[in-house]
């Protein structure tokens, strides 16, 4: 058998790599900071009753003030002024408009396609039925 790697250099070695990803994913988020984004709300943050907190379409999770509960479920525009490696913070914005869905996904005449598939599972959660 060959010789064992000593549990204090695994964990050296775990330590830098750490280190190294927290640096990358802090300078990575960083290209978020003064942007107004999208974020679709999940509920209160568990931290602070009085942030809502939601995620990104890039996944990233946000935190903001303002009623989690009120506004679980919906889209808000968040303005980003904090940027650490795994979480944003900021100002909310405004509530974003319930949009209609574009067309192409809606209802789309043709079969076998995605949008086509997904059409009776959109009105389902809609509660509307499908033609």
């Amino acid at each position: 058998m060959p010789p064992q790697v000593a549990d204090l250099i695994k964990a050296d070695r775990l330590n830098r790599l750490n280190a190294v990803v927290l640096e990358v994913a802090t300078e990575r988020a960083q290209r978020f900071q003064g942007r107004t984004l999208e974020v679709l709300v999940e509920g209160v943050n568990p931290r602070n009753p009085n942030q809502a907190f939601g995620r990104l379409r890039h996944n990233k999770l946000v935190y903001f003030d303002g009623d989690g509960v009120e506004l679980r479920g919906k889209l808000v525009n968040v303005k980003i002024d904090q940027c650490n490696a795994y979480s944003l913070f900021g100002d909310m914005v405004e509530v974003v408009p319930f949009r209609a869905p574009l067309p192409h996904l809606a209802g789309s005449s043709r079969s076998g396609t995605a949008a086509a598939a997904a059409a009776p599972a959109v009105a389902a959660v809609k509660g509307v039925g499908v033609c």
